[in-house]
């Protein structure tokens, strides 16, 4: 029986989740609680019942999950760059004609995309600090409390596997192999952008760029702080896809 507190994946769209989730089902296996939020209401009668049987849930649910729990918890996830973020849902949407924003896209260009009508495009305003804090209009100041208190590690995509060694060492893991993404994004560089484009997503997502920046100097620090088994370990993970427990 898990007398640890209970883990809450916060899946960020388009920030590794795909990857994530392999890695937290090796670990957790039927432990492991794929959260869908359109059913939260039977989840929560069956943690009152069970409320120790899961060790992780793991979904698209949004910050405050918790108050729901029976049980002490922590949050953690993985942030992306939020310019790139955004590129990964236009080219995604225009993928996915099954996609209820796909109608409204028109040619297909970002500039259409960034042309969204508001209600749409309020989906995407900030969204990674949404669902990170559970709040709209959340400030970067709100936002950077929350992640102090809440999430022991909250990782980004361009540091991924260090995020998992970070996971691995505090959740106690096994042996963890690297699950690549079979991703599709095309997305268009930053240095590819016109300076309207790159401006209109900076304004879309000014808040998850202040926030992101905060998260990727708290990850950096961390990591120097490694002694040298850890970051051996880490390197070796990059090359071979395996991160074997007990490096230090």
């Amino acid at each position: 029986m898990s007398v640890g507190p209970m883990i809450l994946y916060v899946h960020i769209p388009k920030a590794a989740g795909t990857s994530a989730a392999s890695m937290f089902y090796e670990q957790y296996k039927e432990r492991l609680g794929v959260i869908d939020m359109n059913d939260w209401e039977s989840w929560q009668q069956l943690l009152r019942v069970l409320p120790f049987h899961y060790e992780c849930l793991f979904g698209h649910f949004f910050y405050g999950l918790h108050d729901d729990i029976p049980r002490s918890c922590e949050y953690t996830s993985v942030m992306r760059n939020p310019v790139d973020a955004i590129l990964s849902y236009h080219s995604y949407i225009v993928r996915r004609a099954d996609h209820p924003f796909h109608q409204w896209m028109g040619n297909g260009s970002l500039k259409q995309f960034l042309k969204l009508p508001s209600e749409l495009m309020y989906a995407f305003r900030n969204y990674q600090t949404t669902m990170l804090t559970g709040k709209l209009n959340a400030t970067a100041a709100e936002a950077i409390e929350i992640i102090e208190r809440k999430y022991p590690i909250l990782g980004t995509v361009e540091r991924f596997e260090e995020t998992v060694y970070l996971w691995q060492e505090r959740f106690g893991w096994g042996e963890v192999k690297m699950f690549k993404e079979n991703s599709r994004d095309d997305i268009r560089k930053n240095d590819k952008l016109s300076w309207a484009e790159l401006r209109g997503i900076e304004e879309l997502v000014d808040v998850d760029l202040e926030v992101y920046s905060y998260v990727r100097s708290r990850l950096a620090k961390r990591i120097l702080s490694l002694p040298s088994e850890a970051k051996a370990a880490i390197r070796s993970f990059k090359q071979t896809g395996v991160l074997v427990p007990g490096a230090l």
